[in-house]
């Protein structure tokens, strides 16, 4: 009869439903005092981008192209990691205030003792930067990844310790103290769980943060369709549609939804949202910016609203 593999220590993490995993093409956000944990696994030639500070971490898994590319497009991968980092960082401007002081590290695929795509490593180092984050480079992995031990391929922001580490690969690269200071959870190190098989499966993001009763609501169960498309590697062109517009206020519906499970109760949630929203007026260059931009924001609301009052 086969072993079961043992579990990575940051899938063994997300299978006791105390870690937030995110997949290929996605990124995702956590406060630690909610979920203790976020990562990302399956690492073959992608780059990760982290956002961390002492309450909480933001952790972004981007590809090299987008999925339905054309080999003849020279600029399609980094066109990709440009939308991409575009769309994680106005997730992070809207929770800024919530994470506070905040540095950033981008892990990249090392090939034949080269950064294996410099060019996407400079974009993903760009938007950071002008961002205000410090950003540190000089974590990797090597490709292929291989299969020595069990954290391969991983990259984990974990709180349960009740300190704040970043592992790649099973490395500790950075550690950071929590403010306000953590529980220790004690979680296990590995584990043979069944958990772990379906854990594995990168064709469904893993919501385990989320309560039971929260699940059962429809609302919530159809922001989070599996079979909804992936944004992310849409062409400048058709950004500029009214239907891709609809289209990504639903995308962006489907974060928000998440997102309201890092509030404790309704007037937090509004609280922010107000705070956020008085703030980007800042960031736009003109008032029918702002405008499009906050009416945007309001459908999002209207949905986060929706959830609380149907769970």
């Amino acid at each position: 009869m086969d072993t079961p593999p043992e579990m990575s220590r940051f899938r063994t993490v997300v299978s006791i439903e105390l870690a937030k995993a995110v997949t290929m093409n996605d990124f995702g956000l956590v406060i630690f005092s909610k979920i203790p944990g976020i990562g990302t696994d399956n690492l073959g030639s992608c780059s990760v981008i982290v956002i961390v500070s002492s309450k909480g971490a933001m952790l972004g898994h981007v590809a090299p192209r987008p999925d339905d590319s054309s080999e003849d497009d020279p600029y399609a991968g980094n066109n990709h990691v440009e939308s991409f980092m575009d769309r994680m960082l106005s997730k992070y401007k809207k929770h800024r205030k919530a994470l506070g002081d905040s540095s950033s590290l981008v892990i990249c695929a090392i090939y034949k003792s080269s950064v294996a795509l410099l060019e996407q490593q400079q974009i993903m180092e760009r938007k950071l930067s002008d961002k205000g984050l410090s950003v540190d480079l000089t974590e990797t992995y090597n490709v292929p990844t291989g299969n020595d031990h069990d954290d391969r391929g991983s990259v984990f922001v974990d709180a349960t310790s009740g300190e704040i580490k970043v592992y790649v690969e099973g490395r500790v690269v950075r550690t950071i103290t929590a403010n306000p200071p953590l529980p220790n959870l004690n979680p296990p190190t590995a584990t043979t769980s069944p958990l772990y098989a379906s854990s594995r499966s990168t064709t469904s993001p893993s919501y385990s943060h989320v309560s039971p009763t929260a699940i059962t609501s429809p609302l919530y169960a159809s922001s989070r369709s599996t079979t909804s498309p992936s944004y992310s590697h849409v062409s400048p062109t058709a950004i500029t549609s009214p239907v891709h517009q609809n289209v990504y206020h639903v995308a962006n519906v489907s974060d928000s939804v998440s997102d309201v499970y890092q509030f404790s109760s309704v007037s937090d949630f509004v609280s922010d949202f107000v705070s956020d929203s008085v703030s980007d007026v800042y960031q736009f260059s003109s008032v029918s910016d702002f405008v499009s931009d906050f009416v945007s924001d309001v459908y999002q609301a209207i949905a986060v609203f929706n959830c609380f009052f149907s769970v």
